[in-house]
């Protein structure tokens, strides 16, 4: 008696041991995982398949917010503290690039948890799609010259603008004055020289005491050039290495909740430390000290 006794209370701890260590499998045999329904997740890419790093992901109805890894993945992950009992919510997950356009992910929520294969979910309530992020600005800066020293007294940094399709809002910052009926090319009022080793960061500006901002607009088939030209002798006192050369210009996507932008933080659009915070994403710009 004692014996099946014992052997009954054996059988039932190793179930329980078995339990316990296979928290995220069925015990009775199928491999099908039992996901947390308070998370969602997914993968962002550009139009090429490329993963899309350094995303900013936010969820509306929860103010909830990430980035993007390094493989383009994200996660979210509702508090327990926010169930709410018998609603039925509906949400946008938004992704941002400043100068993409806006991505969203539709998903409805109740009882606390993402209600799977509704919105754009599946029955694992993982976002079904890749996200994929596509650019609304291209930003190309050159430098010239592109090295230091050089037989030059002068740097030029020139910032090109066009819109990838139709036409787009674009903010020079900075500016002594702002010049008359938007040329093709004209001042930039502030960059940025960010060390690539150390992350240390250089600013210059067109004039010191500029406060003028420039609003832009260029288009798919007229790209607009803002330039900065410094005597080499005004430069920052600058260690020897490569850097990007960043402009300072401020863009935002088409519809942006206010929402999304509070949550990124305002101080993003601040010239310094904060803006090389900013998402966004460029070209060119790079520049040596030898």
């Amino acid at each position: 008696m004692h014996k099946k006794h014992f052997r009954f209370v054996t059988f039932f701890l190793a179930l329980g041991a078995a339990l316990n260590f296979n928290c995220l499998e069925n015990p009775f045999g199928s491999k099908d995982e039992i996901r947390d329904k308070r998370q969602t997740s997914g993968q962002v890419v550009y139009p090429g398949g490329g993963a899309a790093a350094g995303v900013f992901v936010w969820l509306d109805i929860y103010n909830l917010s990430t980035y993007t890894d390094a493989e383009g993945k994200f996660s979210l992950v509702l508090p327990a503290t926010q169930s709410r009992q018998g609603i039925v919510e509906e949400g946008l997950i938004y992704f941002y690039i400043a100068n993409f356009q806006l991505a969203t992910a539709r998903v409805k929520i109740s009882e606390g948890e993402f209600m799977p294969q509704q919105g754009d979910l599946d029955k694992q309530s993982q976002v079904r799609e890749s996200i994929v992020m596509r650019r609304a600005v291209n930003i190309v800066t050159q430098v010239i010259p592109a090295s230091l020293p050089a037989d030059t007294s002068f740097l030029l940094i020139r910032a090109s603008v066009v819109a990838d399709e139709g036409c787009a809002i674009v903010y020079n910052p900075l500016m002594p004055e702002v010049p008359y009926n938007m040329p093709d090319t004209a001042g930039l009022g502030a960059a940025i020289f960010r060390h690539l080793a150390s992350g240390d960061f250089f600013i210059v500006r067109l004039d010191p005491e500029g406060r003028a901002n420039e609003r832009i607009v260029p288009c798919s088939y007229d790209s607009l050039h803002r330039e900065l030209a410094i005597s080499i002798n005004q430069l920052p006192a600058m260690p020897a290495g490569k850097y990007e050369v960043i402009p300072y210009l401020l863009c935002e996507p088409e519809n942006t909740p206010s929402g999304l932008l509070a949550k990124l933080g305002l101080e993003l659009n601040e010239l310094g430390a904060n803006y090389l915070k900013k998402p966004m994403r460029r070209t060119g710009g790079a520049f040596e000290i030898r």
